[in-house]
């Protein structure tokens, strides 16, 4: 579903910013990611049209109920990995 890391980072830090109980603002995203605003709406636009998120113009982004699903993957998938690491490295 996801094809990038940069779309996990965006999935992330939406469902941190309360992104699953209302909007998030772009411009907050923007801030939190370091990134450009212009870039935050590129990479919004694309994550609605598969149907991750849902934006409104001047009222910001949320998460759809397959983006949070997604954002707990990527959550569980980074918690196993460093389980996996802290077991084998201590």
């Amino acid at each position: 579903m996801l094809h990038s890391e940069s779309a996990e980072d965006y999935l992330k830090t939406i469902c941190k910013m309360g992104g699953t109980q209302g909007a998030v603002s772009t411009s907050a995203l923007a801030s939190r990611l370091g990134i450009s605003p212009v870039s935050v709406h590129e990479m919004i636009r694309k994550l609605a049209e598969q149907g991750l998120v849902e934006y409104t113009p001047y009222r910001g982004v949320s998460l759809t109920p397959a983006g949070l699903r997604a954002a707990q993957n990527v959550f569980r998938r980074h918690r196993l990995w460093e389980r996996f690491l802290h077991d084998s490295l201590g």
